[in-house]
Formats: C-alpha cells, structure tokens, sequence
C-alpha cells in the first residue's frame, strides 16, 4: 500500500508536468496563430489607404512573412469589390509573385482582378528572361491551368509587347501563333498584346503609356495574319468605345466593315466590353441590343456571356445573356461550370 502511494505520488508531478507541457504548446500555437491573423489584418487595413508604390513595399514585405497565397487572399480581402479599380495594383502583385517564386507561382494567379495577377506575373517573367523563356512559361501555364490557358496566355501577350515595345506590335503578336491558335478559336495571348498596344501597362519599368484616341479603328488587327487577326478585333473594341466615347453605333461600323471571323469577333468583342465594364446582365443584353444586325447582336450577347463566364466562373448567370440569341448558337454560350 506503501509502495502504490509512493508511485502514484512520482507519478502525478510527472502528470501535471504533462499536462502543463500540452497545455503550453496549443497555447503556443493558438497565440501564433492568432498572432498571424492579427498581422494579416494589419495589412488589409494597410492596403486601404497606399499608393502604388507603397503597394509594391507591402507586397514584398507580406510573402516574406505569410507566402504567396496568404498575401494573395490578403490583396483579396483588402480590395473586395474593387476588381477595375485595383486591376492595375494587383498587376503589381503578378510582378512580385514571379520575383517571388518564379515560374511556380503562376499557379496563385486566377481571374479576380480581371486577370490582373497573370498580366503583371507574365511582363515580370517575359521582362526577366525573354522571348527565350516562352516554352517555359506555356509549361508553366498548362501545368497550372490545365486546356484552361487563356488568361495565362493573355498575360503572356501583355508582356510580349511591354518587353518588345509598342513599334514591334506585329513582331511581338507573331509570337502568340506558337500557342496553338486555330483561326476559330480565341487566342488570350494576341488579346493581352492588344490589351497593351492599346492601354499601356501600370509596371514599375514600363515606358508604355495608353495609346492616343485618334487614328484607325482596325490597326493593327488589319495587317496581322488572318488566323491572328479576330482575336485581334475581340480586344481592340475596347479602345473603340473608349476612343467614340462608348458610341455603339461607331463600333458597329468597325465591325460590320469586316468579313468572315474577324466580323464575328469583333461583334463579339463589343459584347466583351458590354459586360466587363459591370457585370450587369441585364444592362449588358440592352447594350448588345442596340445593334442594329441581327448576327451583330447574337455574337455580341455571345461575346458577353462568354467574357462573363470567364471572370465569374457563373454559367448560370452568363447563359441568360444567350437566351434569345438563334438556336443554332446556342452551342458557343457557356454550357456548363468549368
């Protein structure tokens, strides 16, 4: 009896020391937890109220500390529903995300921000390596985004022409054609070179700035190959309305002076335009409404339900752009969520 007394008076300090050791390191880690989320909302705060370049010094300061996911989801969280008014900080974050984590890091990049992660993480890498590092970064995207590459590529497109300069449009979109284009299909890469040539980039290097409001509605779609060309004239409706003051009517002129894939691209591309400015359905179907050819306005409500689907990742919501359009389309709206 003695002796069971004598044990169990070892043994429980030993218990309690137990105890108190478990204790501590869930305590330790709730504290550090709690510490991290603490920290993480000091930098949503901080986000409100910095100018690019302040941007910029929180971007590099966050991966250090959180990585690049969390600082992701923290630039998320900061700029909840302001995806077109922070597209350009967050062109910013794709520049860090590469000087990060190199070629890797294309896979934190998704469609928030209209793309703006893959736009400024393709410039970054294109601006460090070169055209050489093109079968690396179409790689790098597939293994990230599967067959859905076109933001990946429309990223690529943007920094092709901000590494080879707005006078070497033709040169720099020629290098899109290695991506696999089929004259039917959208090729992201000439769109994000149009992007560019058109509105100029918001990087830290770039000397591009937006291209001025006057001259040609098809250049330089029009001296471009044909199975380059309707991507081309997808992209450059949006410097059209923006140059005619969002004139439908001027916009419907480019487009129906076209012939074949480029005339549907191009109605396609107003439909683009028509929804990204809001994402309003609705409005979006009046918009595309106005023109005045019948096959100007499917294509166009075509073009919209697609670009939304795109960002929103919402089949639901973009078919309804479609539900008027010929049957016969039917088949080019979004069928199903991807």
């Amino acid at each position: 009896m003695h002796e069971e007394t004598s044990k169990k008076l070892v043994l429980f300090p030993l218990l309690i020391c137990i105890i108190g050791t478990v204790f501590a390191f869930f305590i330790g880690i709730y504290a550090s937890f709690g510490g991290k989320i603490q920290e993480k909302e000091v930098y949503t705060d901080k986000l409100s109220r910095v100018n690019s370049k302040e941007f910029r010094s929180l971007m590099i300061e966050s991966m250090a500390k959180f990585g690049a996911k969390d600082t992701y989801a923290i630039v998320k969280k900061a700029y909840k529903d302001k995806e077109s008014e922070k597209h350009n900080f967050v062109h910013i974050f794709g520049e860090e995300l590469y000087n990060f984590q190199g070629l890797a890091g294309i896979g934190v990049c998704d469609s928030t921000f209209l793309f703006a992660c893959f736009h400024g993480f393709m410039s970054r890498a294109l601006g460090t390596g070169g055209v050489s590092i093109l079968p690396e970064l179409s790689r790098a995207c597939v293994s990230a985004r599967g067959e859905r590459t076109q933001a990946c590529m429309h990223g690529a497109g943007h920094g092709l022409v901000e590494y080879m300069g707005t006078r070497k449009i033709k040169d720099a979109i020629a290098f899109c054609a290695q991506f696999g284009v089929k004259q039917k299909t959208m090729n992201g890469c000439v769109g994000g070179a149009i992007m560019e040539y058109n509105f100029g980039s918001p990087g830290e290097n770039s000397a591009l700035i937006p291209r001025p409001t006057s001259g040609s509605f098809t250049y330089p779609c029009n001296i471009l190959d044909k199975d380059l060309s309707a991507s081309c004239y997808f992209e450059q409706m949006q410097w059209v309305l923006k140059a005619t003051g969002n004139d439908m009517g001027k916009a419907e002129d480019v487009c129906a002076s076209l012939e074949g894939i480029d005339r549907i691209f191009c109605f396609r591309g107003i439909g683009n335009f028509s929804v990204v400015i809001d994402f309003d359905v609705a409005a979006a179907r009046k918009r595309c409404d106005n023109i005045e050819e019948k096959t100007g306005i499917d294509d166009c409500k075509i073009g919209a339900a697609g670009s939304y689907m795109a960002v929103k990742n919402d089949w639901k919501t973009a078919r309804k752009l479609c539900e008027d359009i010929d049957n016969s389309l039917m088949s080019l709206c979004p069928l199903e969520k991807l």
